[in-house]
């Protein structure tokens, strides 16, 4: 049946008599008049038909010009918005403000795939490609280019001049230099354009250093020479000097004053691949020391009374000496065994200390002789506990009753029977009689499995902060625990301190070990 409806209700001028619909749904043949009727109706929709179709054409076009109108007026109000950017009002001190926190944020140690400062695509070049303010901006500011960073590679030719450019836009600002030279034989032997240049042109500005790390082989030592009596802004070194081969013999340093006229440095790190060599330093003044802590006819504790933060290495190797009484406040070894000095070593002022767990017993007297309360602990090594190392962890935690912070570092790849020792830790320490961690406020974990033990130890230190006055055991409520790298850790142990988190209002942060992922806080 043919639908003549018009859409409005109107009567279509091709419209036909309702008594000519039965035609459309039967076989009957129509009259006469019936068929001259139908043709001239078929000649007007044909009409019709012809005439809507160009007025659809002309309303496409219509469309497009309208839509080309839109897009033109669209990119005109984003043009206009440029220019009314508050940005574009920000004075220049402002401006200023905010390139030296994008410089504080891109600043990296250099690595193998970067080339610190001198990488022109990177960092706070970008700034000065951007438009002719910026660059303006940031060439009138000094501070900006005042951290050089440089990691060697041999196949650059350009890093010297880039270094002199930079260090020219630093103006007189003092400087923070990170130079590390690692590709061998290569750098040493090179002439021209090189990493060693670039090395003879941070010398040259040796009298604006403030904070400097270097990683230099032997053969660069020797033009260090030029910085004597000229390096008084100094505040912080971290000077390291290694061997290019294993098949090389270890180059025995004899300079002693190179680095003697330093009145400003505080902060020392220091390594040497030729434990022979004998360079001095200020050691009175010095508040920060990373190192050895004997190096020939030098006994760093004893001619470093000052020290305040200290981090000591491997290898040291020496018989304990007369007793020695320092105010060392943060004490950092990597040692794993008990070193022998530590026998005459008294640190009244101890408050920080990481240790290894397979020397933590070596550690039980020496907090019993300080007279200032322990509030941090790190522990690391947690892959290779034992029986007695288990105990010597025990035995410390209760030498210090007034621990507020503790670390607990691990490697979660191992497994086996270590996993059973850091439960058996655990179930110990969720003793309620136990008087180690009762203070504590602060836990954080990386790297260790742990199961129902170490759940059940931090329920009980929640639990049992709301116990009423007049326990035997105060406990203070355990406030925040944070946990990253838990291997194979149970699913449901996690949901259990989830429960834990929302019971008692711990400050739970559990990021996954998975690379690429960002922390999940779980408040």
């Amino acid at each position: 049946m043919a639908d003549n409806s018009h859409p409005r209700g109107m009567k279509l001028p091709y419209e036909l008599p309702a008594g000519y619909h039965p035609l459309f749904t039967s076989n009957d043949l129509p009259l006469g008049h019936q068929l001259a009727e139908i043709a001239e109706s078929v000649r007007a929709a044909e009409v019709l038909k012809a005439s809507l179709e160009l007025q659809i054409s002309q309303a496409r076009l219509d469309l497009v010009r309208l839509e080309r109108e839109v897009f033109h007026a669209t990119r005109h109000i984003e043009l206009c918005k440029l220019p009314l950017a508050p940005i574009r009002r920000l004075p220049v001190e402002i401006l200023s403000g905010i390139f030296l926190s994008y410089a504080d944020l891109v600043r990296k140690p250099p690595g193998p795939s970067m080339h610190g400062i001198c990488n022109i695509k990177t960092g706070v070049w970008m700034l000065g490609h951007v438009c002719g303010h910026w660059r303006a901006v940031a060439l009138s500011t000094a501070a900006l280019w005042s951290s050089f960073s440089f990691w060697c590679e041999s196949r650059r030719r350009s890093s010297a001049a880039i270094a002199d450019e930079f260090l020219l836009r630093s103006s007189s600002h003092l400087l923070s230099i990170d130079f590390e030279c690692h590709n061998g034989r290569s750098c040493v032997a090179a002439s021209g354009d090189s990493c060693r240049d670039v090395f003879t042109t941070l010398l040259a500005h040796c009298q604006r250093w403030k904070r400097v790390r270097l990683r230099i082989p032997p053969a660069f030592y020797p033009e260090l020479q030029i910085i004597k009596d000229n390096i008084l802004n100094l505040s912080s070194l971290k000077l390291r000097v290694f061997s290019l081969g294993f098949e090389e013999a270890p180059v025995p340093l004899q300079d002693i004053d190179t680095f003697q006229s330093c009145p400003q440095l505080v902060d020392l790190e220091l390594y040497f691949y030729a434990m022979g060599s004998f360079i001095d330093f200020p050691w009175h003044q010095l508040t920060s020391f990373s190192g050895a802590v004997f190096y020939p006819n030098t006994n760093v504790l004893a001619r470093a009374p000052n020290i305040v933060d200290c981090t000591l290495g491997y290898g040291d190797e020496h018989p304990p000496g007369q007793p020695l009484v320092h105010r060392m406040q943060r004490l950092t070894l990597w040692e794993r065994r008990p070193p022998s000095y530590l026998q005459t070593l008294d640190l009244p002022a101890l408050t920080h200390l990481c240790v290894d767990v397979q020397i933590a017993y070596g550690f039980v007297d020496l907090i019993h002789r300080s007279r200032s309360p322990l509030n941090s602990i790190r522990f690391h090594g947690f892959y290779e506990m034992s029986e007695a190392t288990t105990t010597g962890v025990l035995t410390l935690l209760a030498a210090a009753p007034t621990l507020t912070h503790l670390v607990l570092i691990g490697h979660a790849a191992r497994s086996g029977d270590p996993e059973e020792k850091i439960s058996n830790l655990f179930g110990t320490l969720a003793h309620p009689g136990l008087t180690a961690l009762s203070k504590l406020e602060h836990l954080a974990m990386s790297g260790v499995v742990f199961d129902q033990h170490f759940v059940d130890m931090v329920e009980s230190k929640c639990a049992h902060a709301n116990d009423p006055p007049g326990v035997p055991i105060p406990i203070s409520p355990l406030k925040s625990l944070r946990i990253s790298d838990f291997g194979r850790t149970n699913e449901s142990h996690l949901l259990q301190l989830r429960r834990i988190e929302i019971q008692f209002g711990l400050k739970l942060t559990i990021e996954p070990p998975k690379l690429g992922r960002r922390p999940i806080h779980v408040y």
